[in-house]
């Protein structure tokens, strides 16, 4: 059982990272998961709330998202509601509960990385970029390369996450995300869904596609993404782009019955994306 003996209320990045610097010390924000998945051997709670970073701004280089800032923080974003046609405020909304979304952080949603959290999917389908802080230093990463040790063992242990960076180019690309599950209130999902489509002339020119939830970490579906460009997006093209997509896909648990799903849900996603730049 996790013992706390010490408890830290940093007010800046720099003393957070400090903190966290020290062996047994562990990040607490939202504290939605806190109580279940502390690290082992967690001796001292770093807590962020203190910390500036509950930000939603967008300027030349794009969307900020800071780490505290809440799902409902984002629902409470004109900018961030209008992101890539509204595909954040579309994961954030689906979130189980106004409590949960009350709670629940931008950076914890990457730092306790559950297969069912809401923003993985989004961010890596938008080409994301992560602002973390360690060892006196901060320095943005790949959203993709969050997943890829030693980085992934240090995040919300020895690693702060500052903020996540949406690249201004995403701004107007047309986004979907889709949550299968037995109810829309419930935080466990057969698959999580992410599509955001650019278009010129009406021909598909960008694409991300990025699955969670039905696998035990987020994956972007490079193979789908490579079919829809170059071409109009029409149900039959977007039916050959995803009739593969399950290939190679670690899907644990159910594996037959998400082989029939998961075309079917990335279909939709992309058909609406593409729907919505008409």
């Amino acid at each position: 059982m996790t013992k706390i003996s010490s408890y830290y209320l940093p007010a800046t990045v720099r003393e957070a990272a400090s903190r966290l610097s020290k062996p047994g010390a562990a990040v607490i924000a939202g504290s939605t998961l806190a109580a279940r998945n502390l690290p082992a051997g967690t001796m001292a709670a770093v807590d962020l709330r203190s910390l500036p970073l509950k930000y939603i701004k967008a300027d030349a280089k794009g969307l900020h998202l800071g780490a505290c800032a809440t799902f409902s923080d984002i629902l409470d974003s004109k900018t961030a509601c209008a992101w890539a046609g509204g595909i954040l405020r579309s994961a954030a909304f689906k979130v189980s509960s106004q409590l949960i979304r009350n709670m629940a952080t931008v950076g914890g949603n990457i730092a306790r990385p559950m297969p069912y959290n809401h923003l993985p999917p989004v961010f890596a389908a938008l080409d994301a970029k992560v602002l973390v802080a360690a060892k006196g230093k901060t320095a943005y990463y790949q959203f993709g390369e969050l997943a890829g040790k030693p980085l992934a063992d240090t995040l919300g242990k020895k690693a702060l996450i500052v903020e996540v960076l949406l690249p201004a180019a995403t701004k107007n690309m047309r986004g979907v995300f889709e949550k299968f599950s037995k109810a829309p209130s419930m935080w466990e999902s057969y698959a999580l869904v992410a599509a955001a489509l650019a278009f010129k002339n009406g021909v598909c020119s960008g694409a991300g596609v990025a699955l969670g939830a039905a696998v035990p970490r987020v994956v972007r579906l490079a193979a789908v993404e490579a079919a829809l460009i170059g071409s109009p997006v029409t149900e039959k093209t977007a039916g050959a782009a995803v009739s593969a997509a399950p290939d190679g896909l670690e899907l644990g648990a159910q594996r037959e019955y998400k082989r029939e799903l998961l075309p079917v849900l990335i279909r939709r996603a992309i058909i609406a994306a593409a729907r919505e730049d008409k």
